[in-house]
C-alpha cells in the first residue's frame, strides 16, 4: 500500500484536538470530534489492506489479527502498566477499586460499554478516569473482530457488492446513532452500534478510490477545493461544537464528512496536503497512536494532584509531556514490537495473552482487595472504609438492575425478604443514603426501595428551562418513577435532594404548575416552589405520607483535601467541626403552610443542639465525602436516623443524638 504522508498529518489534526480539549483550552471544545476522524482514517487504512490482500489472494486472518496485535496491544499494555502503578500510589483505595474495574475493561477491550455504565464522557470527573480514552479502542476492536472476515467474503464478489453491503450498512448505523443521541443521549457516545458508521465511512472512502483510481487524476482546483473544503470542515467541528450536542447523531457528519474528502482528494499535490505533509505534522502523525494512549492518564493524575482546572503553564507542560512520552513509546514499544524480527506470530499472541491476563489479574485484584485496603490499620483504614460502602452499595444496586428490571436507579435494600417499608427518592443525595439504609434496616429484619437519578430533582410538573438531553432525561425519569411510587401500596416516601442547588439554577423549573385536583393547598412562590407543591400534593392524594429531607449542611471546602494530602499519600487524623447555619433551599414555606408534608432535617443527627456545630469529620474519618454528600459513615448515621424517625412511625420522639461530638 502506498504510504501518504498527509494521513499522518490528519492524524496529528487528530490528536492534537482530542489533547487540546482534554487539556481544558476553551477554544477547542469540540476537540472530542477527533476521536471521529481517527475512526474514518482506521476504516480507510484497513479496508484498503483487507480488500487489496483479498483481491491478490493473500489474505490471512491470523496475519491480520497479527498485524493488530502487534500494532495496538504492546504499547497500550506498557501505557496501562505505568497507569496502573501511578494509581497505586495516588488513589484513594475506593477510586482504586474504581480504577481496577477500568482496567479490566480495557483489557478485554469492552471499556465502552463500562463507561457507559459509570459515567458520562463529558460530564466525568476526569481526574478519577485516567482510561476514559480507551473506549474508542474498544469500539475498534470490537468492530475488526467480524468486519475483516465479512469483507473479504463480500469483495470475492466484487466491490460493487462489498460496497452496496457497507452502504447498508453504513446507513443502518447512522440511523441508529441518530435515533441513540436524540432518544438516548447517555449511551449513545459510547455506543458500537452508534460508532460503526463512522469506521465505515473511512471503508467507503477506500473502496472509493480502489474502484475509481481517476479520482486521483481529477483536475488540480477542483481537488484543491474539496481537500480544503475537507480540512476545513474538520476545523470547524473543532472549534464550534460543544458537549450539548446530540452525538454522534447528525452533527458528527461534518467532521466525518470532512476527513472523506480530505482522504479522497487531499493528496501531495493539493496545498493541504502538502501542509499535512510537513516533518513536523507527520512527526506527530507517527506518534499520535501513543499520544493518544499518554495524554488521559497524564492529565487525570495532574488534575488528581493540583484540582480543575488546570492553568495554562501546567497545560502546556502536560502537553509536551505527552509528546515527549508517545515519541519515546513509539520509538523504544510500538515500532520495535511491529517488526517481525522481534518474534514469530506465535509468540506475539503469546505475549498479548499474557500481557491482557496480566491486565485482567491486576483489574481483578484491586477491585478483590477493594483498592488494596490491607495498606492501611486501625483509624486509618476506617477513614478509607468510610470512603468505599458507597461504592459498594453501587455495586450492589447494578447487579439488582441486570438481575431484574434493567433500571440501575432502583435500589432495594435491607432485608431484601421483606415487603418494602419505605421508599426513598431523590438525586444523588438519596443514592448516598443507600449504605446506611442497608444497615439500619437489615438489623430490623425491613427493607426499603431507594430511587436515586443523578442531578434529576425528584419533582414532577416541571419543564426544564435548558430544554437539553440532560433536562429530557430528567423529565423521562421523574414520570417513569412518580408513576412507580403511586402504584406502591402506602408505603411512606422520603424525598431527598440538592434542594439549595435546583433552586438556584437557571436550568430547572421556569415552568413549574401547582396541581390542585385535590384541593391542596398552594405554595405561593417561585416555580421551584410550586413543582415541590405539585409533588407533595400528587402524592399526597394517594394516601401516602410524604416527608422531605432537607439537605445535609452544606461544606464551602471538600473536607477529604483536608484529611488526606495526595502528594504525600498521608492521612491527617483531624476533627473538623462547622458552625450551623440555616440552608436556603426554600422549603420553609412548606412548614407554615398546608401541604400534607413533614420537613425533616438531617442537621438534627449530624449537629449537636448545645453547641450548635456540626461534625464534618472525627479522628480523620469523613462524615462527607465531598462538600455536600455523605461518606460512608454519614450515610450509616443518617441512614439510622431516617429509619427510626419514618419507618418506626414515631414523629413525636426525637431519636439518641448518634453523630460522635
Amino acid at each position: 500500500m502506498k504510504y501518504r504522508r498527509e494521513i499522518d498529518g490528519l492524524r496529528a489534526v487528530a490528536v492534537l484536538a482530542v489533547t487540546l480539549f482534554h487539556a481544558g483550552f476553551a477554544p477547542f471544545a469540540g476537540g472530542f470530534v477527533g476521536v471521529d476522524v481517527f475512526f474514518v482514517i482506521s476504516g480507510y487504512l484497513i479496508t484498503t489492506l483487507v480488500v487489496r490482500d483479498a483481491d491478490e489472494g493473500v489474505f490471512s486472518t491470523a496475519r491480520f489479527y497479527e498485524r493488530r496485535v502487534r500494532r495496538i496491544l504492546p504499547a497500550l499494555v506498557a501505557v496501562c502498566i505505568a497507569t496502573s502503578l501511578a494509581a497505586l500510589c495516588w488513589m484513594l483505595p475506593d477510586e482504586l477499586t474504581d480504577y481496577g474495574e477500568s482496567l479490566v475493561a480495557t483489557a478485554l477491550f469492552v471499556s465502552n460499554f463500562h463507561f457507559a455504565n459509570e459515567t458520562d464522557y463529558f460530564g466525568a470527573d476526569p481526574s478519577l478516569f485516567p482510561l476514559l480514552h480507551t473506549w474508542s479502542l474498544a469500539i475498534e476492536e470490537q468492530y475488526y473482530l467480524v468486519t475483516p472476515l465479512a469483507v473479504v467474503l463480500m469483495a470475492r464478489a466484487g466491490l460493487r457488492s462489498l460496497g452496496l453491503a457497507l452502504v447498508l450498512a453504513f446507513a443502518a448505523s447512522f440511523g441508529f446513532a441518530v435515533w441513540l443521541s436524540a432518544s438516548y443521549p447517555e449511551n449513545a457516545f459510547f455506543h458500537t452500534g452508534a460508532r460503526v458508521w463512522e469506521i465505515l465511512a473511512g471503508a467507503l472512502a477506500a473502496l472509493a478510490l480502489l474502484a475509481n483510481p481517476g479520482l486521483g487524476r481529477m483536475p488540480a482546483a477542483v481537488k484543491e477545493v474539496l481537500a480544503s473544503a475537507g480540512l476545513a470542515m474538520i476545523v470547524v467541528a473543532i472549534f464550534s461544537y460543544r458537549e450539548d450536542l446530540p452525538f454522534p447523531g447528525i452533527p458528527a457528519l461534518l467532521p466525518i464528512a470532512g476527513a472523506v474528502l480530505f482522504i479522497l482528494f487531499g493528496d501531495g499535490s493539493t496545498a493541504v496536503g502538502r501542509v499535512l505533509s510537513t516533518r513536523p505534522m507527520v512527526g506527530i502523525g507517527l506518534v499520535s497512536y501513543s499520544a493518544y494512549l499518554w495524554h488521559q492518564p497524564l492529565f487525570s493524575f495532574a488534575r488528581l494532584h493540583v484540582g480543575t482546572p488546570l492553568d495554562v503553564p501546567r497545560q502546556l507542560v502536560l502537553i509536551g509531556a505527552t509528546l515527549g512520552l508517545a515519541y519515546l513509546s513509539w520509538r523504544t514499544v510500538e515500532t520495535p514490537c511491529r517488526m517481525r524480527s522481534l518474534g514469530g506470530r506465535r509468540a506475539v499472541f503469546g505475549m498479548a495473552v499474557g500481557g491482557m491476563a496480566l491486565l485482567v489479574a491486576a483489574g481483578a485484584y484491586g477491585q478483590a482487595s477493594r483498592g488494596v485496603l490491607q495498606r492501611y490499620e486501625g483509624p486509618e483504614r476506617a477513614f478509607h472504609e468510610a470512603m468505599q460502602s458507597l461504592q459498594r452499595y453501587a455495586a450492589k444496586c447494578r447487579w439488582q438492575a441486570l438481575l431484574g428490571d434493567g433500571d440501575d436507579g432502583v435500589c432495594l435494600v435491607g432485608n431484601t425478604g421483606a415487603p418494602p417499608s419505605l421508599i426513598v427518592w431523590g438525586d444523588s443525595h438519596a443514592e448516598v443514603l443507600r449504605s446506611g439504609l442497608d444497615e439500619a434496616l437489615a438489623a430490623r429484619d425491613m427493607s426499603a426501595v431507594v430511587i436515586s437519578r443523578s442531578g434529576c430533582p425528584p419533582l414532577s410538573g416541571t419543564t426544564y428551562a435548558s430544554g437539553d438531553d440532560k433536562g429530557r432525561r430528567c423529565e423521562a425519569n421523574v414520570k417513569k418513577d412518580i408513576e412507580r411510587i403511586e402504584s406502591d401500596g402506602a408505603t411512606p416516601i422520603v424525598i431527598a435532594a440538592h434542594w439549595s442547588f435546583y433552586r438556584k439554577s437557571e436550568r430547572y423549573f421556569m415552568a413549574g404548575t401547582a396541581d390542585n385536583a385535590n384541593d391542596c393547598a398552594r405554595v405561593d412562590g417561585s416555580p421551584y416552589q410550586s413543582a415541590v407543591a405539585e409533588t407533595v400534593c400528587r402524592l399526597a392524594r394517594r394516601g401516602r405520607d410524604v416527608f422531605i429531607m432537607r439537605s445535609v449542611p452544606p461544606l464551602t471546602f471538600n473536607p477529604i483535601d483536608r484529611l488526606y494530602d495526595r502528594e504525600t499519600a498521608r492521612w491527617n487524623p483531624v476533627d473538623i467541626l462547622i458552625p450551623r447555619s440555616p440552608v436556603d433551599d426554600g422549603l420553609d414555606a412548606l412548614a407554615s403552610s398546608t401541604l400534607p408534608v413533614r420537613l425533616i432535617d438531617p442537621a438534627d443527627v449530624l449537629c449537636a443542639p448545645d453547641r450548635q456545630e456540626c461534625v464534618v469529620s472525627k479522628e480523620g474519618v469523613p462524615y462527607y465525602r465531598d462538600d455536600n454528600h455523605l461518606s460512608g459513615k454519614g450515610s450509616s448515621i443518617v441512614g439510622e436516623w431516617l429509619v427510626e424517625l419514618v419507618a418506626g412511625g414515631s414523629m413525636s420522639r426525637r431519636p439518641a443524638l448518634k453523630a460522635d461530638f
